[in-house]
């Protein structure tokens, strides 16, 4: 018995199998692309919208946020002022005279503005310790003036904030040991030591700042012996020393700053026996000093051709001069600048002159 089978059927095909279809190499970046772009607006919209937030927080305590108008002008004009802070960048903020508290400086910790005016409201801040600090650390600028609790302690934790360019420590209790800190702010460009209680000995702290631009040592209790530590500061531009007890003998410490171009010096002892001295400063276009004479200052504005050269510079100072009661020495120098501005106004005049012939 024979067993029938049916035909077979050949599954096997000659057609070759499908390809599978492949998304182009320029799509798969276009898509890429969108995802980026898509986190990233993402995440500065939520930035900004904290940005805000903080902005609104301060501005609601009193304080004042100082910023970069965003750009491009036509976005501001479009949504307004008000929502373009998003995207603003902050230079400042200014709390002196709220009632801050560790809550609210929070919000100033989300801005990390570049200058920082927070007066007494920075007090418990910046000598509580590293928790504190780190946030603050991108800061350019701190204001504490008119702060007396804060102590060599408290600077020790401000002296981490490496990226600090001007601090302001006037009528603080800041003394030679406090220095110490501040001579690790390799950053410096201004530094208000003002009616403060370093003494010479404090000053040879500062010899690391070689970026220093600005120093007020006015009201404190140098003598005068420590400003030979000044000299290894080639950068700096004004020097405030007066009501200190600096005398002659003590300014010739500081021959060699030539880039000096402003020098206070009312309250001192220096006089016109310093004037050898006072001339080697080339560059000096300001200066002040109770116990020199009208004749001194005569013979100063004619030996250093920038002194007292800015119009504006020599009106403000005789307005300054006007308002103060009268000391020896005062009437001999209003004189002096009275005579110089009218020197300028002289050679402004022949100058326009000159042009428009």
């Amino acid at each position: 018995m024979t067993t029938q089978t049916g035909p077979t059927t050949d599954t096997t095909t000659d057609t070759p199998p499908r390809r599978r279809r492949c998304i182009p190499v320029s799509l798969r970046m276009f898509v890429a692309m969108l995802a980026v772009l898509g986190f990233v607006c993402a995440w500065r919209g939520a930035t900004g919208y904290q940005q805000l937030s903080a902005i609104r927080h301060i501005e609601g305590l009193g304080g004042k946020v100082a910023t970069t108008p965003c750009k491009p002008d036509w976005l501001r004009h479009n949504i307004g002022s008000e929502w373009t802070k998003l995207f603003d960048v902050v230079e400042s903020v200014e709390l002196a005279g709220t009632d801050c508290t560790d809550a609210d400086l929070a919000f100033v910790a989300l801005l990390r503005p570049k200058r920082l005016d927070l007066g007494r409201e920075m007090i418990g801040y910046v000598s509580r310790g590293p928790e504190h600090y780190k946030a603050f650390i991108p800061l350019h600028a701190v204001y504490l003036e008119g702060c007396p609790p804060i102590t060599d302690a408290g600077l020790a934790n401000l002296s981490r904030m490496t990226s600090l360019q001007h601090l302001d420590l006037n009528g603080s209790q800041i003394s030679d040991a406090g220095l110490e800190h501040a001579g690790k702010l390799v950053r410096l460009h201004n530094l208000d030591l003002s009616n403060t209680q370093v003494t010479d000995a404090g000053l040879a702290s500062l010899r690391p700042l070689q970026s220093l631009r600005e120093l007020s040592l006015r009201g404190t209790q140098i003598t005068g012996a420590g400003l030979v530590h000044l000299r290894t500061l080639p950068n700096l531009e004004r020097l405030d020393l007066r009501l200190t007890r600096v005398g002659d003998p003590e300014l010739s410490h500081l021959v060699g700053l030539t880039g000096l171009k402003a020098l206070g010096l009312n309250g001192t002892q220096v006089t016109d026996s310093s004037l050898p001295n006072l001339k080697s400063f080339v560059n000096l276009e300001f200066a002040d000093a109770t116990q020199v004479t009208a004749t001194g200052w005569t013979e100063l504005v004619r030996s250093l051709p920038k002194l007292f050269n800015r119009r504006h510079e020599l009106e403000q100072k005789i307005v300054e001069l006007e308002s103060q009661p009268e000391y020896n020495g005062r009437t001999q120098m209003l004189r002096v600048l009275r005579k110089q501005l009218a020197l300028q106004k002289q050679l402004e005049l022949e100058k326009q002159l000159a042009l428009e012939e």
